[in-house]
């Protein structure tokens, strides 16, 4: 009887296979007679050795990973039938290595830190818990960027292989430089910039010592506008200062946000004006004002007179009035007035000079009596001065009580006492002649005592047309006599 066998086998950890026979046969006078598959059982052998080493001579099926020979060793509880041996009674039987799919595990890349770096394999498979199927075995240092190979060892190779080569891609992508701490920078005065002081100052995460400080004027100038050239000479206003460090093989280039600064003006003292009383009131004649601090190269100044000379600039006026000297700075983009100085809207600065009228007394309100004389009367009183000033209303050819008006004849450089330049009124009297005969008469009829005191102290000035006709005795000031000789 001779039979035709199934090796059967599989692959390592799954269900392994046992040989079997699928075929039962004898020959007689060279005819072959099935007697079927199931007809009877028979006892294998299977014998060889693993891919670890280890030697196999088992009626059972082995589990190790290897190539074993499977052989039909006999039958089972049949005593009818002989196992002709010279028929086909042995057969290969596998068990081929556990495939490990490496494309299941990844390493995540990792940026450059300027420090060795340690792979971590994405592994939810086969390194899970207390399954450990493979180590790594790379000594490389994973410092700089770029893209390492990563081998994976297995720990039992006799019975798993990879799919492929046992080798990850681990790679350490460029870093992404930046500051630690911001950038500091102190603005300066223009003209004044001292390195020790108003130095930018600043650290990256890398490579501090290649820091490059770049300015513009601008915030968002274009790349074309920035410069390391640092504006220690340039004009005063607002600055822009960023961090540059160009980029290498572990990190990117790196360009911080810019930070603001400013180079102030210079603050100028404005000159000012000399004044004293000799200058600051009307006297007919040229005055001067000098200026106190003007710096020609500097400062340029407005004013309708002025003059130079070697001990410098003197404002010229005549008239009384305000008079303002505007001063304006040559270089206003470097240069500004102090603070509290006054200045018009155009940022000038104001010398003003105020030049006082000169004060007038007004005519005295004394003897304004005249007496009458058949004429055309002119009163003119006391203080008079008519050169500076004019009266109206001081002329009459009859007894009474007149009003006359005092003015100046320039209120743009003279005024009152008071402060004030409008025109006086002053009230005069003419005293009718029947007035003056009756006082005199009365007088010399002897009214003892009296006339020797009164007749000495009284008279009265009359001036006919401007000029002084004569002087006649009269009690002073304090009479007023009313038209028609009726004493008030």
């Amino acid at each position: 009887m001779r039979v035709g066998i199934t090796a059967g086998g599989g692959e390592y950890g799954d269900v392994i296979t046992p040989a079997s026979v699928n075929r039962i046969y004898y020959i007689k006078n060279d005819t072959e007679y099935d007697l079927g598959a199931d007809a009877m059982r028979f006892n294998f052998r299977y014998t060889g050795v693993s891919n670890g080493g280890i030697s196999v001579n088992s009626a059972s099926a082995p589990a190790l990973a290897g190539t074993y020979l499977v052989t039909v060793t006999g039958i089972v509880d049949n005593s009818n039938y002989i196992l002709d041996v010279t028929g086909n009674t042995s057969e290969k039987f596998e068990v081929s290595q556990k495939v490990l799919d490496i494309s299941n595990l990844s390493i995540p890349s990792q940026r450059y830190t300027g420090k060795a770096l340690t792979p971590v394999i994405v592994d939810d498979e086969y390194n899970t818990g207390d399954k450990k199927l493979y180590t790594v075995v790379t000594h490389e240092d994973f410092v700089n960027a770029g893209t390492y190979r990563v081998r994976l060892q297995l720990t039992d190779a006799y019975n798993y292989r990879w799919s492929s080569a046992g080798e990850l891609r681990f790679t350490v992508t460029k870093a992404l430089n930046s500051l630690v701490g911001e950038i500091s920078i102190e603005g300066w005065t223009y003209g004044q910039y001292d390195a020790n002081v108003n130095s930018p100052k600043a650290e990256t995460m890398f490579d501090s010592g290649n820091i490059i400080f770049m300015y513009a004027r601008t915030k968002d100038a274009q790349e074309e506008s920035w410069s390391n050239a640092i504006p220690s000479n340039g004009d005063a206003g607002e600055y822009w200062v960023r961090v540059t460090v160009y980029g290498t093989e572990n990190y990117e280039r790196f360009d911080s946000a810019p930070v603001k600064f400013i180079v102030e003006r210079v603050s100028v003292f404005a000159p000012t004006l000399e004044l004293n009383v000799e200058n600051s009131t009307y006297t007919g004649g040229e005055l001067g004002a000098a200026i106190i601090g003007y710096m020609n190269g500097m400062m340029g100044i407005t004013f309708s007179g002025i003059d130079s000379g070697s001990e410098g600039y003197v404002l010229k006026a005549v008239n009384a009035g305000t008079y303002i000297a505007k001063v304006w700075l040559r270089d206003s983009v470097n240069y500004c007035w102090a603070e509290g100085t006054v200045c018009d809207e155009e940022k000038n600065a104001l010398l003003t000079w105020v030049i006082a009228r000169k004060k007038v007394a007004f005519p005295s309100e004394d003897n304004r009596a005249l007496v009458a004389n058949g004429e055309i009367m002119q009163f003119i009183p006391d203080g008079f001065d008519e050169t500076l000033m004019k009266i109206e209303g001081n002329e009459a050819g009859y007894g009474g009580t007149f009003t006359a008006y005092v003015s100046l004849l320039d209120t743009l450089n003279y005024e009152w006492e008071d402060g004030t330049t409008a025109a006086k009124a002053i009230v005069w009297t003419i005293i009718g002649a029947n007035t003056v005969f009756v006082i005199v008469i009365s007088v010399l009829s002897g009214a003892s005592g009296i006339a020797g005191v009164t007749a000495a102290g009284l008279f009265i000035r009359y001036r006919k047309k401007k000029r002084l006709e004569e002087e006649v005795p009269f009690d002073d000031a304090s009479v007023e006599m009313a038209e028609g000789g009726e004493t008030v």
